[in-house]
């Protein structure tokens, strides 16, 4: 980056970004989202055949490539990243998955403390202090020795978004609202996610179906909605091939 040169986006969308598989494929219009933005992205109309959500959320984590297009994450272009580079980039990225995304043979503590063995790089205290805050911080402490089937989905919602926040995350993805629906916001997981948008500059995008009482309330809280058509059409040979 050229010194005194604006710092580029978090996430860059261009080139006539398409993603999606099998039959289905979606087009998004380009988006550029700035260090500190929040931004909830949903289809005008949720297609009957399949959601969109899934497979763009992959897309924008780097975990599949797009059909076509552009996709830029702190500047980088994951499909041209070497292994380890790419591994780099990932591990400032934070996922949520809307369902599922936990290790099933792994207890909470342990997938949590996954990502921080592979990328914090501290040692054996360091690790189990980063862990143990982070357990108490989700109130995750009286689950911490159980696998994810043997808690409630509120509590593994919580895990999903500690293990997705443990390592201070830039860039933030969220396949969904989570538990919004039941808790409206004032449940932990929520109240932790914007109490780390105040503390970081951390951009985030949450992929939602319509959802007029979640668009309000996230706009409330400093956030903006964008709305994609969401219109398929038929597959073609995809422009990029292979895992990035």
């Amino acid at each position: 980056m050229i010194p005194g040169a604006p710092a580029p986006p978090v996430l860059r969308l261009g080139g006539g970004l398409t993603f999606g598989a099998g039959d289905e494929i979606w087009r998004l219009a380009p988006l550029a989202l700035a260090a500190g933005e929040w931004v909830v992205l949903r289809p005008t109309v949720v297609p009957a055949a399949a959601d969109p959500a899934p497979p763009l959320a992959r897309v924008l984590a780097t975990v599949a490539p797009p059909g076509a297009g552009v996709v830029e994450v702190l500047g980088r272009d994951p499909a041209s990243l070497a292994y380890l580079d790419l591994q780099r980039l990932r591990a400032r990225l934070g996922y949520v998955q809307s369902s599922g995304g936990l290790l099933s043979n792994r207890t909470i503590r342990e997938n949590i403390a996954l990502p921080v063995e592979v990328h914090a790089g501290l040692d054996r205290d360091g690790e189990e202090e980063l862990v143990a805050a982070t357990l108490a911080s989700f109130d995750l402490e009286a689950v911490a020795g159980r696998r994810p089937h043997e808690v409630d989905t509120a509590a593994q919602w919580r895990a999903r978004v500690a293990r997705a926040l443990v390592l201070a995350p830039a860039w933030i993805v969220l396949e969904g609202p989570g538990n919004w629906v039941h808790d409206r916001g004032r449940g932990v997981g929520w109240t932790r996610l914007l109490a780390y948008r105040q503390e970081t500059a951390a951009a985030a995008l949450c992929l939602s179906r319509p959802e007029p009482e979640f668009e309000a309330w996230f706009e409330a809280t400093g956030g903006r909605v964008v709305r994609f058509e969401a219109a398929s059409q038929p597959a073609a040979t995809s422009e990029r091939r292979g895992e990035p």
